[in-house]
């Protein structure tokens, strides 16, 4: 939390061989846009 709001950290990687390489990470305060809460799978 910053200031009393959630953000949620992206993050941009590529795999090289056994190692990962991140391209770019910011914080976004636009959680719902990106999150996907699991689903039951009943």
């Amino acid at each position: 939390m910053v200031r009393n709001k959630e953000y949620l950290l992206r993050v941009v990687y590529e795999e090289k061989k056994e190692v990962y390489e991140v391209i770019t990470a910011y914080l976004t305060s636009q959680i719902g846009r990106y999150w996907e809460e699991q689903k039951d799978e009943d």
